[in-house]
């Protein structure tokens, strides 16, 4: 009997052994030959399937996306006209000024100062990236509730403005009595220089 013959007669008596072991060897000869790229193609489809979980997030929280920025492009703009320019040094002072009637105070005096100030300014704690600050000395005499409510008001208007310092003092008895002079520096939110 020839070899031939004889494995002829194997695979006839074991057919399905044969074909799982030919499988077998197919599948040692491949694992040998493409074991080396295994680790990194399921590192690659580690990366691609998180890549796929973030995008299908993304597609998610998309929805409505463009509103959104429609809606802060407004607040963008609403808030850059109520930023106070330093050149418009005439129409920052006639802000306050504006102010004195409504609270029945006077003021004596308003000095814009030069720089920002340096807490917002560069290196500062709280450093301003996209604006610049203002600081304005404002002199005042009034009672001292509407002093109070002035500053109270400075709080609630449409500009940025923070008061950071402010003083009191009595004023001249014989001219004033019951007034105070009080002195306050406000910082207020401006364009970028």
């Amino acid at each position: 009997m020839s070899a031939v013959s004889q494995v002829s007669s194997v695979f006839k008596k074991y057919p399905l052994a044969i074909i799982c072991f030919i499988i077998f060897i197919a599948c040692a000869v491949l694992t040998f030959t493409r074991g080396a790229k295994l680790a990194e193609l399921a590192a690659q489809e580690e990366s691609l399937n998180s890549r796929d979980r973030v995008l299908k997030r993304n597609v998610k929280n998309a929805v409505g996306l463009e509103d959104d920025l429609t809606r802060a492009q407004t607040v963008v703009d609403a808030m850059r006209g109520k930023l106070f320019r330093r050149e418009e040094r005439a129409a920052n002072a006639n802000f306050f000024y504006d102010m004195e009637a409504p609270f029945d105070v006077r003021i004596t005096q308003i000095n814009q100062q030069g720089g920002g100030y340096p807490l917002y300014g560069e290196g500062g704690i709280h450093e301003l990236k996209l604006h610049s600050t203002i600081v304005f000395q404002i002199g005042l005499t009034g009672k001292i509730e509407n002093i109070l409510s002035f500053v109270h008001h400075l709080k609630e208007v449409d500009p940025f403005i923070r008061v950071a310092n402010l003083r009191l003092a009595i004023g001249n008895q014989n001219e004033d009595a019951g007034f105070l002079e009080c002195r306050l520096n406000v910082v207020v939110l401006s364009e970028l220089e």
